[in-house]
């Protein structure tokens, strides 16, 4: 048996023809989607034990035909018959058993890291703003600026519907040293020097060169200063822009009200009703009874099943899902809601299986 610790090109593009989350995913995440990903392959008749992680994980059988265990329950699943179906990984650290039935390529994702990258995706996508395969490659890099890195992912979908696309040219002067702030930047396209006059310089000097991906303008914001820098661009670019008003409600601001499980449990005692945003492979793993069901993607053309006169916790894997669809709800005038921490990975009370 040969394990892989990343997935390759041709895997990568087998799961996107065929497999959701992958198939609408932008190529610059479909490629960062693959450190996420372990490849194993196996001979017929070849038999192993995979422990799951806090929160199931993805399974993909992408070739050959194999049989799954997981406590009572056995499961055979053929490459051809279930393409397109997804398979989820215990919980809990409990283990499945595999058995390939003919030789076979089985890929585990990490959810949790998938998720993350996903929902960026979508919001990226859903943003309108990137218009070539250029800047939607500048998107990763976006993701771990500082400005965004610890944002929550409520937060990040709200910033993307306020941001600005400006294009710019070469030499334009989008700060200058000395201003009150009034915007923070990220450069999409081009490059941008920074120059700085210093305590005891006449005049000022080139520090540094700024690309796609980096961020600039927060600093004045953060400390309700001046710039301590002009920034020039060296080429024509895109650049996106965050008004400092927006600035300082997304980014110092939480949108929504995250509950502990022992809070949200008394909350679905009170009254509250409970809309779970995973997958639906995912919910008859594990659910909450009671539990709606509404994958995150499809919120938004099922948001008519939602009562606006009820009050709602909402749930997911870990946490991430749940507050996005959580802002979504809050769009359409659904005031009373909040998150459950943690998801369905911390949750200690009652669940229910479909299987």
């Amino acid at each position: 048996m040969e394990k892989f610790k990343r997935a390759t090109d041709s895997v990568l593009s087998f799961l996107h023809n065929n497999y959701r989350p992958f198939k609408d995913l932008m190529v610059v995440t479909l490629l960062r989607s693959g450190k996420t990903l372990r490849t194993i392959n196996m001979r017929s008749g070849e038999e192993f034990h995979l422990r799951g992680n806090e929160i199931p994980d993805y399974l993909f059988v992408i070739q050959g035909r194999i049989e799954t265990t997981k406590g009572d329950h056995i499961e055979t699943i053929d490459a051809i018959d279930n393409l397109g179906a997804l398979h989820l990984f215990p919980a809990n650290h409990k283990f499945i058993h595999i058995k390939a039935l003919s030789d076979s390529t089985i890929v585990q994702a990490d959810t949790e890291m998938l998720t993350e990258l996903t929902t960026w995706d979508t919001l990226a996508r859903d943003s309108g703003l990137f218009e070539t395969r250029e800047e939607e490659a500048s998107l990763e890099r976006i993701r771990v600026t500082t400005a965004f890195r610890k944002l929550p992912m409520e937060a990040v979908e709200e910033v993307f519907k306020r941001l600005k696309r400006v294009e710019v040219n070469k030499g334009d002067e989008i700060i200058k040293q000395g201003e009150v702030g009034d915007a923070f930047y990220l450069i999409i396209s081009g490059e941008a020097e920074v120059w700085r006059q210093g305590l005891y310089d006449d005049e000022q000097k080139m520090v540094t060169v700024l690309s796609s991906g980096d961020a600039f303008g927060e600093e004045a914001l953060i400390i309700k200063g001046t710039r301590n820098a002009t920034v020039r661009m060296k080429t024509d670019g895109v650049l996106f822009k965050l008004e400092q008003n927006d600035f300082d409600e997304l980014i110092a601001t939480p949108m929504i009200k995250i509950v502990p499980p022992q809070v949200a449990n008394t909350m679905l005692k009170n009254g509250y009703h409970l809309l779970d945003v995973r997958y639906e492979e995912e919910y008859d793993e594990s659910y909450i009874p009671g539990a709606q069901l509404v994958p995150l993607p499809d919120l938004r053309e099922r948001i008519n099943e939602i009562d606006p006169k009820k009050k709602y916790l909402v749930v997911c894997a870990v946490g991430k899902r749940a507050s996005v669809g959580a802002l979504l709800m809050r769009q359409r005038n659904i005031k009373e809601l909040s998150v459950i921490e943690g998801g369905m990975r911390d949750w200690p009370y009652e669940t229910q299986s479909n299987y």
